[in-house]
C-alpha cells in the first residue's frame, strides 16, 4: 500500500537461512532474526535443561526504558530493511 517493505519483511527467509547455517544471508534478509533466535534459544534452554521459566520483572521506569529500547531497535531494523533491502 505504501510502497515500503513491512518491518518484518524477510523474517521467514532469514529464519530458514539461519537454520541452514547461512548467517550472513540471514542477516541480509532481516537482522531481527538474530534477536528472535536468541530469545527462542534461551527460552528453550531454561525450559528443557533447567526446567524453569524465564521470569523478568521490571519497575515502572525500567518498563518504559525497555519499551523505548525495543522501539528503537524495531525502527532501526525497519530503516535497514527500507534502505538496504527494499
Amino acid at each position: 500500500m505504501t510502497g515500503y517493505p513491512c518491518p518484518t519483511c524477510g523474517t521467514t527467509r532469514g529464519v530458514l537461512s539461519l537454520m541452514q547455517g547461512k548467517f550472513l544471508e540471514a542477516w541480509l534478509f532481516n537482522p531481527m532474526v538474530f534477536i528472535i533466535a536468541l530469545f527462542i534459544f534461551f527460552n528453550l534452554l531454561f525450559k528443557f535443561i533447567f526446567a524453569k521459566k524465564i521470569k523478568i520483572s521490571f519497575t515502572k521506569k525500567e518498563k518504559k526504558i525497555a519499551w523505548l529500547i525495543a522501539a528503537i531497535l524495531f525502527f532501526a531494523n525497519w530503516a535497514y530493511i527500507i534502505f538496504y533491502i527494499g
